[in-house]
């Protein structure tokens, strides 16, 4: 297991000690012996910076998780559930608002978890959480399929389906 840990808030961190702390409940957790953790300590400033950068939300927050992989996202949830926070997930950062106040939140990034499988025969897709609708569209209509997607390709799967949106199929023509 690999652990990396950085200091760059200015405060004392015993990194020896928390990359030893990070190693063992990792462990304990069940992680991959594979799997790789970065622990990126940094002032209020900088975490206000990446808090905006990934959610569009001014003020800092706690933490900020970036899963490689099914087992990573397995643990960030039930370290969530078995601590008492809240786990919001994100592909691309819109709809943060109706998150509220982030206290108590773990951001959970899903850009790695990216792929799709489609099962012609049976006109299904199967899409990961990182899946955005220019993954889809075109393989869909290679197969002669088509899917209910957004006006957009960068949109995600994953948000356009849980939170709505207006996809191209139900806009009404205009003569402009």
């Amino acid at each position: 297991m690999s652990v990396f840990v950085a200091n760059e808030s200015g405060a004392p961190v015993d990194e020896k000690s928390l990359g030893a702390l990070a190693r063992h409940v990792l462990d304990s957790m069940g992680v991959a012996p594979l799997a790789e953790l970065s622990v990126l300590a940094v002032d209020e400033g900088a975490m206000t910076a990446l808090h905006e950068q990934y959610l569009g939300l001014p003020g800092p927050t706690d933490v900020l998780a970036f899963p490689q992989d099914d087992a990573a996202v397995a643990a960030v949830v039930r370290y969530a559930a078995a601590e008492g926070y809240r786990v919001a997930p994100q592909r691309t950062g819109h709809n943060a608002a109706p998150l509220g106040e982030p206290d108590d939140t773990i951001i959970l990034r899903t850009d790695a978890l990216q792929g799709v499988e489609i099962d012609a025969a049976n006109r299904r897709a199967r899409v990961r959480a990182a899946a955005k609708w220019e993954d889809v569209v075109p393989a869909a209509s290679d197969l002669g399929l088509a899917a209910l997607h957004g006006s957009t390709g960068d949109v995600s799967v994953v948000g356009y389906t849980l939170s709505g949106g207006l996809g191209w199929y139900a806009r009404k023509p205009s003569h402009v």
